[in-house]
């Protein structure tokens, strides 16, 4: 068992697993054990079709509407076996809608797993004697692993090496308390603290371990964990959609009790009901199914399916772009975004280190500024004299060195050799040569990667452009403690014996401002050469290291010092306390390509992007000012100060040396400012500020696990860019279902306001009920599919960020009623005009189908009906696939959106209606068909040219009122 591990002796288990404890697994052992253990992955549960698929789609309007179905079903089965054919549609129309939107979500989820599998879970592993670092499946019992803070420990393990190590366990206890962890033998077996276990986090401290179990082997694969996957609940915007539906559909809940109860009492009064003593079943059965059938053909079940389908589609877009959604809910959200806290390094530039630039005390008569050339982490390079001043250094890019300048002369116990060593022993990364093929095939060219933090393998880079011997180096030096770095104390500190000294050594990096407050003395020529620090040399020397970051340089400085006696107890305090100054170097990392033009982006839509970050306020104002982040006025303060009155706070556009107790407060302030507010992260302390903010986004490639965990998002390329194009995707998506709603609800409700006052008249039937279906299951149905494949408007981020602004605002509201209201008045005019024969019977209309004038219920009692039912239909269909058009671009003219935009995903759906319409009209054998084999009786009569004119006037008035409307918004420099 797994506990039994931490009682056995660590040289029992090295053997036992025949791990070396130096170089670790050979890769060809490493291989055989993965054939024997397989992957280290704890096996997925079988998937729950009903949960994840099925269970989102049964929301209370769907639910209402499978009710009613249900009732159609049983007076079918008992009453009117007519009723079949209509029941039998309408549940291949419900199970049809809920298959497109189950066929979505399963894309959609297999392009996430796709997705997570492009940036999967990484591990530091030791094999052949190098750290390299590889998928944590790949892990087998018996690797050495290398864990950091912010690691996800890969598998169960048992420590070697630990140093101020603690672990969050509360995946495996629930106790969210980190616990310490140390490399000593248990004394039994509840004892676990020389244990790590999978799942579990490294909250601060490093360590080497030795795994002992992997996969379904470990303690988190015995219990079998639940593996969340996409969250497809009840979502904060599905919520408000299904509230607007519940309005909706508990209207027509009204109307149907009404048009029950006033059916009933009519029937009842005139004596039809109850005739003779004797109930008139199939009477009730008639009147009930067709109240039934006119409220199911205007309630909007399209709504939360549609809704679904937008929402995944916009899962799918964002995918293609680099932008995983953990939580359907962030796509609305970022859509409502209105200010970025964005990190720097890595997110706005390219994380790409290369150290430029070393300082050294300056001393009179003596070099003390050197450069290097190459770039990257590839080791090919030299270091030379760079200048004696460094306002003369910090302009001069790599183009401009000319190769005549001296090389620098790196002496033995030189303060240069002391700090490029310093730099190489106090490190916490390695660099792999990896070998690609050139263009052409014919050849390999190397390349180097950075494992782990890329300003430390900056550092080592540097070291090894200096020609010392590295191996020579690591090989006289036995470390013996290490004090990890702090983001609060922005430290790092390590302990060596040997050395070419009989003295213990410290080296410590880190801020130049937090390792001159531990200093008392700096090096004038050697190291044993120092004079001490005070106050004013610490001033110049900080100001000597802001001239550098005042030009986008990040700067590391280094100092060291002997302990003399005893290290058995030594203290962080102790470490780090009497150093002497070594000096810094000035890493450079250039800005991503194309931030510049997101940032004006974002900003043309209104949305701030504010720079938080750990450097110094020179290096982050220096590249907020490149990329334009910082505009004239703004404010940049070092670390947040929440005495800042509110006019300084969103003024301010950078916040440099935050800590993660700032950077939490800086989302609540803005939160508390009424903003909805984004904000990235990629260590173990962003996780606060990532599950504090609105959207929380994590970085795919350096992120920590525990950060991508926090997060609603991931961003596999790490980039700002991909910030900015998941809230352009978001505003799409949020204005894709904003005219999804409004269609549904104004097409509904204007059907229903004049279904309602026709059922009123007696002996009257406005439309048949095959009718009603036509213009529910054509102009409902089709038309609106434009909103998902239509592409994103070129305007939308031109507008201003809603944040907490809910589906609707006042001028949408008031656009809708105006619809509403013209669309219910056009509908019931053209009825009446043409039943009443303003719009005349021509013998044009006899030439095509001829209407069934059998006296039915639902039948038309002559041709003057007929047409006033067929214009009646025309114009619906023609007025609510041009809603379409007109509620596609709500704050554009539909004309220009027509000019402007690219139409060729919504034409198909757009024209489908009209010339289906067409067909049926001009092609009779087409309603013959539809009515010989599947009993569906239109009775939609040929219309004469006049007709036609007719009917286009009629359908243009509602669109014709709507984009005035939309017109005297814009005219007044608002949005809908």
């Amino acid at each position: 068992m797994v506990s039994e591990n931490s009682t056995e002796s660590l040289e029992e288990l090295l053997r036992r697993f025949g791990t070396d404890i130096n170089s670790g697994l050979t890769q060809a052992e490493a291989g055989i054990r993965f054939d024997k253990y397989g992957p280290n992955l704890i096996p997925r549960p079988p998937r729950n079709l009903f949960q994840v698929y099925i269970a989102p789609l049964l929301n209370w309007l769907v639910n209402i509407y499978l009710i009613i179905t249900s009732i159609l079903a049983l007076l079918a089965i008992f009453v009117l076996p007519d009723l079949w054919g209509q029941v039998t549609f309408w549940i291949v129309f419900i199970v049809l809608n809920a298959a497109v939107a189950i066929i979505q979500q399963i894309r959609a989820q297999k392009k996430l797993e796709a997705l997570e599998n492009m940036s999967p879970p990484k591990s530091k592993v030791i094999r052949d004697g190098q750290i390299k670092e590889l998928r944590s499946e790949a892990l087998v019992p018996g690797d050495l692993i290398k864990l950091e803070q912010g690691d996800r420990v890969p598998a169960d393990s048992r420590l070697i090496k630990a140093s101020f190590l603690t672990v969050n366990e509360a995946p495996l206890t629930g106790e969210s308390v980190p616990v310490e962890k140390t490399s000593e033998n248990a004394s039994s077996v509840s004892e676990n603290g020389n244990m790590v276990y999978l799942g579990t986090y490294v909250t601060s401290g490093n360590a080497i371990a030795l795994v002992i179990a992997t996969g379904s082997r470990t303690r988190l694969g015995s219990i079998a964990e639940t593996v969340t996957r996409l969250n497809t609940g009840d979502i904060p915007l599905r919520q408000k959609v299904n509230k607007v539906a519940r309005y909706l559909a508990s209207a027509v809940a009204v109307y149907l009790l009404i048009s029950l109860a006033y059916h009933l009492v009519s029937l009842y009064r005139d004596g039809e009901l109850v005739a003779g003593g004797v109930f008139n079943t199939h009477l009730l059965a008639e009147t009930a199914s067709r109240s039934l059938i006119t409220s199911m053909s205007i309630m909007p079940i399209n709504i939360p399916l549609l809704t679904t389908v937008i929402l995944l589609a916009g899962t799918l877009a964002m995918a293609r772009h680099q932008v995983v959604i953990r939580d359907l809910s962030a796509v609305e959200s970022l859509g409502r975004v209105s200010v970025v806290c964005t990190d720097k390094t890595g997110t706005i530039t390219k994380n790409e280190m290369t150290v430029r630039w070393l300082s050294l005390p300056e001393i009179k008569g003596a070099d003390h500024i050197f450069g290097a050339t190459g770039t990257g982490f590839d080791p090919a390079g030299r270091l030379f004299v760079a200048a004696d001043a460094p306002e003369s250094a910090v302009g001069v890019e790599f183009d401009q060195v000319p190769d005549s300048r001296p090389a620098a002369s790196v002496g033995p116990g030189s303060a240069l050799e002391m700090v490029l060593v310093s730099g190489m022993l106090n490190n916490e990364s390695s660099i792999v040569k990896v070998l690609n093929k050139n263009a052409g095939g014919t050849a390999e060219e190397a390349s180097y990667c950075a494992v782990g933090d890329t300003t430390d393998a900056a550092i080592l880079t540097l070291f090894r452009k200096s020609g010392l011997d590295e191996n020579y180096f690591r090989s006289i030096f036995r470390e013996i403690a290490s004090f990890p770095f702090d983001s609060n104390l922005k430290r790092v500190s390590k302990v060596f014996a040997g050395g070419r000294t009989v003295k213990v050594e410290v080296f410590t990096k880190g801020a130049t401002e937090r390792v001159l407050e531990k200093c008392s003395s700096l090096v004038t020529g050697t190291v044993n050469e120092t004079v001490a620090l005070g106050d004013q040399e610490k001033g110049y020397l900080i100001k000597k290291a802001e001239a550098f970051a005042a030009h986008g340089y990040r700067v590391i400085s280094l100092a060291f010092k002997y302990i003399d006696g005893a290290t058995q107890s030594l203290s962080r305090d102790s470490v780090e306390s009497g150093l002497t100054y070594l000096g810094f170097v000035a890493i450079i990392d250039p800005p991503r390509d194309g931030v510049l033009d997101s940032v004006a982006e974002a900003g043309k839509a209104g949305i701030r992007s504010v720079m938080v970050t750990g450097d110094s306020l020179e290096t982050a104002r220096s590249i907020a000012g490149q990329v334009g982040i910082v505009r004239d006025g703004d404010l940049a303060f070092a670390a947040y100060d929440n005495r800042l009155t509110d006019e300084e706070f969103l003024k301010t556009s950078v916040f440099a040396r935050v800590s993660p107790e700032d950077k939490m407060a800086i989302v609540r302030r803005y939160k508390q400012s009424n903003r909805t507010v984004a904000v990235t992260g990629d260590g173990v302390n962003d996780a606060p500020a990532l599950s504090t903010a609105d959207v929380g986004i994590a970085m795919g490639v350096t992120g920590t696990d525990v950060a991508k965990q926090s997060s609603d998002m991931i961003i596999a390329d790490d980039s700002f860019n991909s910030v900015v194009v998941g809230i352009r995707e978001g505003r799409g998506l949020f204005q894709k279902i904003r005219s999804l709603i409004f269609f549904y609800i104004a097409v509904n409700a204007a059907e229903a306001l004049v279904y309602f006052g026709a059922s009123f008249i007696p002996d009257f039937s406005l439309l048949n009920s095959w009718q009603r279906i036509y213009i529910f299951t054509t102009a409902h149905a089709i038309p609106p599919l434009a909103f998902i494949s239509d592409r994103l408007s070129r305007d939308v981020m031109s507008e201003k960020p809603r944040d907490g602004e809910d589906i609707f605002n006042r001028r949408t509201t008031s656009a809708m009623a105006l619809f509403i209201v013209s669309l219910a008045a056009v509908l019931s005019l053209t009825y009446l005009f043409a039943s009443s024969g303003l719009v005349p019977v021509m013998d044009g209309n006899h030439l095509g189908t001829v209407p069934d004038f059998g006296g039915g219920a639902l039948d038309p009692v002559g041709w003057a009906q007929a047409k006033a039912r067929t214009l009646l239909l025309t114009v619906a269909l023609l007025s609510e696939t041009l809603l379409v058009l007109s509620l596609r671009r709500l704050n554009k003219s539909a004309f220009r959106t027509l000019k402007d935009d690219n139409y060729l995903f919504v034409w198909p759906f757009l024209a489908f209606v009209p010339v289906f319409h067409l067909a049926l009209m001009y092609f009779p054998g087409l309603q013959a068909f539809l009515n010989n084999s599947l009993s569906i009786n239109l009775e939609i009569i040929r219309l004469t040219a006049a007709d036609w004119i007719v009917a286009l006037v009629f359908a243009l008035i509602p669109i014709g009122l709507l984009e005035w409307y939309k017109a005297r918004v814009r005219q007044h420099g608002r949005f809908f």
